[in-house]
């Protein structure tokens, strides 16, 4: 008992140099020992890396197994029918196997999903989907969701892997939502060309309040609209020039009923992207 609270003080002692963003944090990592400057997560202009690589432990296979949490206690979200992640892998290290295992968390109970092996062609962008219907049978919402990426290998070795995540969302009925991993670069491959950042809306789905994020590259005047899914406009949120860098506004549903609203955001009379989001009552 006492090897085993000494070695949770000596890794925690590390955890706090891992490099984290996007509120997701590094909670361990099972393996020999693992390299504290590769492994990290970081924002990409398309998306979120998560780095990891560490000595083998033996057993079934050898392998090694990086877990990352994201805290939604503000605003939990409800638990969809299906859970999907888009992403690629960029570079790996004597590997045989990746295994992606999501769990989520209310306030009181934990559910785990059985894992998935992912193919590792570089730089291939692939959805990923886990049927969580039966989650709903403990759980209604999560306020934290686990990620857990473990990778295996033939023998023991040093191994590691980077992949990029650019989207994770739920599948709800017929609407797909986005949940995390909003890519930073939504408008154009060349960071020139790019004037304007507009994010999903966080919570989504939401009940009456929800949060829309967006940036701007330079001094511009802002028009942010919201509409019904038949094309009219509900709510002007932003009419104004606003100064360059982050700003957050916010949409109050109160008095709207629940369904598929669309948010609008137009950048010096020229440039707009619209998104969806989804209001739950």
């Amino acid at each position: 008992m006492k090897l085993l609270c000494l070695l949770i003080v000596m890794n925690l002692s590390l955890f706090t140099q891992i490099q984290t963003a996007n509120d997701w944090r590094f909670i361990g990592m099972w393996a020999v020992s693992f390299d504290t400057v590769y492994t990290r997560n970081y924002l990409t202009p398309t998306g979120q890396v998560f780095a990891q690589r560490g000595e083998t432990l033996s057993g079934y296979a050898w392998r090694i197994q990086a877990d990352w949490v994201k805290n939604f206690f503000i605003n939990p979200v409800q638990i969809p029918d299906t859970l999907v992640f888009e992403i690629r892998v960029l570079e790996t290290e004597n590997l045989t196997r990746i295994v992606l295992c999501p769990a989520f968390q209310d306030s009181l109970f934990f559910t785990g999903i059985f894992g998935k092996s992912i193919p590792m062609d570089t730089n291939c962008w692939i959805r990923v989907t886990f049927d969580v219907t039966e989650v709903k049978i403990y759980l209604t919402e999560f306020r934290k969701i686990y990620l857990s990426i473990q990778l295996q290998s033939n023998e023991p070795n040093m191994i590691s892997a980077k992949i990029e995540f650019r989207k994770m969302s739920g599948i709800y009925g017929t609407e797909e939502v986005v949940i995390d991993f909003t890519p930073t670069s939504i408008l154009d491959s060349d960071p020139k060309n790019i004037s304007f950042i507009l994010r999903q809306n966080y919570p989504n789905p939401f009940n009456e309040l929800t949060a829309i994020n967006f940036s701007l590259i330079e001094e511009s005047f802002v028009d942010l609209k919201v509409y019904d899914i038949l094309g009219r406009e509900i709510k002007i949120i932003k009419d104004e020039k606003m100064e360059r860098g982050d700003h957050k506004a916010y949409f109050d549903g109160k008095g709207l009923p629940s369904g598929t609203y669309i948010y609008r955001l137009t950048v010096n009379g020229r440039n707009f992207i619209t998104k969806k989001m989804i209001l739950m009552k």
